[in-house]
């Protein structure tokens, strides 16, 4: 045990309950057969109670101990209070996962993090939920479907490129608004990244506002098109065409202008 850290962790919990003085053990008396000179049997001097080994904190009643590891910071839980005993180790634990939920407004949150010091780096960015991604999808593609930026997706799921996408048969997308929804901890082993991940059902996209989701999907429609008329070698007008019959899928688009030119050759032979 290490109990260094121990008395600066029960004084700041300490000051933050009540601020009533404790009174010292009352003196017990306890007979003893003290035969003095004259042969007369005696009561020995008031002495205090046996002194119990280890620390009286380790005694502390559950819901007592709860009460005092919940006035500790998450940092303090899980630097300190961790260190100081099995018993205390699984409360603070506990305790932290319980202010890691009440920090986010989160209904509940099952399961257990890889490292209990990823507590302190979630943030929205690690809010998720999973949607599952066919082979011929692209990162853009996938992107307009989810709802968010393109850079934001491949940041959340660390893809380089196109051809890491491929290798996946399951991307996760970022959760905008987490309030009163229930998670998980997972831990993702392909991009090595803890996530809290949250059924779909319920889910909020990134953009709440709906002017701002719409704007944002034009914007990033726009940016499709111009892509696709810059490699299909054709004016924005009918690019913007193909890639509205694909429901904003590049693949299918260029597919779709493929077999448009097959026919044309073949018809004009």
């Amino acid at each position: 045990m290490s109990w260094p850290c121990l008395p600066g962790i029960v004084r700041r919990c300490c000051s933050q309950l009540d601020d009533e003085p404790i009174d010292p053990p009352a003196p017990t008396f306890r007979r003893q057969r003290d035969v003095s000179p004259g042969g007369l049997t005696c009561l020995s001097h008031p002495t205090h109670a046996p002194e119990v080994l280890g620390s009286p904190f380790e005694q502390l009643d559950m819901p007592i101990l709860e009460l005092v590891l919940s006035k500790l910071p998450m940092e303090e839980l899980l630097v300190s209070a961790r260190g100081v005993c099995q018993e205390w180790r699984s409360t603070a634990e506990a305790v932290a996962i319980h202010q890691f939920q009440e920090q986010w407004c989160l209904d509940s949150v099952t399961g257990r993090p890889r490292a209990l010091g990823s507590l302190l780096k979630l943030g929205r960015d690690s809010f998720v939920t999973r949607r599952s991604c066919g082979s011929v999808e692209s990162i853009s593609a996938l992107a307009v479907a989810a709802n968010v930026p393109t850079a934001q997706l491949k940041r959340t799921n660390s893809l380089m490129s196109e051809h890491s996408l491929h290798s996946r048969d399951h991307i996760f997308v970022p959760v905008g608004d987490v309030t009163g929804l229930r998670g998980e901890f997972y831990f993702c082993p392909v991009i090595g990244r803890q996530f809290v991940l949250f059924e779909r059902e319920g889910v909020v996209g990134v953009y709440l506002d709906p002017a701002a989701k719409q704007a944002a999907e034009a914007a990033t429609f726009a940016k499709l098109a111009l892509l696709l008329s810059k490699g299909l070698r054709v004016d924005l007008g009918m690019a913007t065409f193909y890639l509205q019959n694909a429901r904003g899928d590049m693949r299918q688009a260029v597919t779709l202008h493929q077999q448009d030119v097959a026919w044309d050759r073949a018809r004009r032979r």
